[in-house]
C-alpha cells in the first residue's frame, strides 16, 4: 500500500512538472508576441484573455477573502489574520460540531441494545433491521417530545464532514 502511494506520489509530482513546464514555454511565447505591442494595448490584450467571470466557488471564496481582508486590516499581520479567521470558521462550525458529537455518543450508547436485537431475530434481517429503526425512533422521543438530539445512523456523518473545511 505505501508502495502504491509512493508511485501515485510520483506520478503526479511528474505531472505537475510536465504542466509547469509546458505553461512556462506558453507563457515565453506569449511575452515575445506582447513585446511588439505598446503597454496600453498590451494591457488591453491582458485584460480581453483574463475575463474575469463568476462561479459557483465565488460564493464561498469572495466573502471569505473580505473577511480575510478584514482580518488583515484589523491585525496589520497576514499570520494573525489567519489564525483568527481559522477560529472563527471554528466557531461558525461549532453547533453542527456540538450535534454530531452528541449524535455520535447517543448512537454508540445505543449499539449493543441494536445487536441485540439483530441476535434475536437471527437470519431475519428485514425483521431486524425493521426493529432497530423501530428503537432508533422510539429513543429519538422522550414523552411524545423530540430530543435535542436526533437519533439516526445516517444523519451523523453529515456534521461531521461539514466540520473540517
Amino acid at each position: 500500500m505505501k508502495r502504491f502511494f509512493a508511485l501515485l506520489l510520483a506520478v503526479l509530482m511528474v505531472l505537475s512538472l510536465t504542466a509547469c513546464v509546458a505553461n512556462n514555454n506558453a507563457a515565453q511565447t506569449t511575452d515575445t508576441q506582447t513585446e511588439a505591442l505598446s503597454p496600453e494595448a498590451a494591457a488591453e490584450e491582458a485584460a480581453a484573455k483574463t475575463k474575469d467571470t463568476t462561479s459557483l466557488s465565488d460564493i464561498i471564496r469572495v466573502p471569505f477573502g473580505y473577511l480575510l481582508d478584514w482580518l488583515y486590516v484589523f491585525s496589520s499581520n497576514y499570520g494573525v489574520a489567519l489564525i483568527l479567521f481559522s477560529l472563527i470558521v471554528k466557531l461558525v462550525l461549532l453547533p453542527m460540531s456540538i450535534k454530531s458529537k452528541k449524535s455520535m455518543l447517543k448512537m454508540s450508547r445505543l449499539a449493543p441494545l441494536a445487536r441485540s436485537i439483530e441476535a434475536k431475530y437471527g437470519d431475519d434481517r428485514q425483521k431486524a433491521q425493521m426493529a432497530v429503526q423501530q428503537m432508533y425512533k422510539e429513543e429519538g422521543r422522550l414523552d411524545g417530545r423530540r430530543l435535542p438530539v436526533v437519533v439516526h445512523p445516517a444523519a451523523d456523518p453529515v456534521p461531521a464532514v461539514l466540520c473540517h473545511p
